[in-house]
């Protein structure tokens, strides 16, 4: 069973996103006025196929989603490593995030006063996610950062599962390896190189 898209997106940020997935026919535009801007507001009756979907979602993460990785010491300790994956709109958009937590059956919405946010975060959710991007690979420099997050991922999970073999000597150098995947994620990243 797949689910319909039937909400309207009030933004007129996102209108060419949503609507580059739809032929003319399959848009139902109300005229309305936003801000003393008139636009055309599309309404959405579509199901797409899970394939087409995450098709979809890898596109728009590459666009709009973000891989977070973030390490803590404290009290002369590294802490367990924070990992989450995030896409952030404005509020106006939250039905779209909506639509996107409740096909992949994971994560979780919270709306602001200004802005709405996709977090995945829970560790087995975060593994369906890395499987859902091995099968459907980001196409920008995301990925690259997506590379990073799972090898992060892995290396903690690794640990977790093994943590009473580990020695202390092996525990900071996970949280070497963990730093330094950390380090090149993001608005750090230097290599580009695939």
């Amino acid at each position: 069973y797949t689910p319909h898209v039937d909400f309207a997106f009030n933004s007129v940020e996102h209108w060419p996103i949503i609507a580059s997935l739809f032929s003319v026919n399959e848009l139902n535009y109300n005229f309305i006025v936003l801000g003393g801007i008139i636009g055309a507001k599309p309404s959405l009756k579509k199901s797409l196929s899970d394939y087409e979907f995450l098709e979809w979602l890898r596109g728009f993460t590459d666009g709009e989603g973000s891989f977070i990785f973030s390490l803590y010491f404290k009290d002369g300790k590294w802490k367990s490593p924070n990992l989450k994956y995030t896409l952030y709109l404005h509020k106006d958009d939250a039905a779209l995030l909506n639509y996107i937590q409740n096909r992949l059956n994971l994560g979780k919405v919270y709306v602001y006063e200004h802005f709405a946010e996709f977090h995945i975060y829970e560790w087995n959710e975060l593994f369906k996610l890395i499987k859902i991007f091995e099968a459907h690979s980001l196409n920008t420099s995301k990925y690259l950062n997506f590379l990073a997050f799972k090898e992060a991922f892995e290396l903690y999970n690794h640990y977790k599962t093994n943590s009473s073999s580990y020695s202390p000597e092996d525990k900071e150098l996970l949280f070497y390896k963990l730093g330094n995947l950390k380090n090149s994620m993001n608005r750090n990243r230097s290599n580009f190189e695939l």
